[in-house]
């Protein structure tokens, strides 16, 4: 579990009242394939033309590319390289985290 999602858990069970709406994050709560964060796009944007190369993502005609088991948020064809925005705080990295998992 990482540590947004026990403050979410924490949130709706302790202080969210029932009848009450909350505020759906820009592209909803539902984990969809090929969900990505507008920070994210506007990234791959910028560097796409700040350094003249194709950034595969999610919008890409192939999708995010993938490798194995695992999707990238970008791909850098000319240089045969993956992308990962905020990835560590996203997927709660334990490297990254080491710390609070304990």
């Amino acid at each position: 579990m990482t540590i947004a999602s026990a403050c979410m858990r924490h949130f709706r069970t302790n202080h969210l009242k029932e009848q009450h709406l909350a505020l759906v994050p820009e592209r909803g709560y539902d984990k969809v394939d090929g969900n990505q964060s507008l920070l994210a796009l506007r990234f791959f944007k910028w560097y796409s033309e700040k350094y003249g190369v194709t950034v595969q993502n999610v919008n890409s005609d192939g999708g995010e590319k993938r490798i194995g088991k695992y999707q990238l948020d970008g791909w850098v064809l000319e240089k045969n390289y993956g992308i990962e925005v905020n990835g560590c705080v996203w997927h709660g990295c334990p490297k990254c985290f080491q710390m609070i998992m304990r």
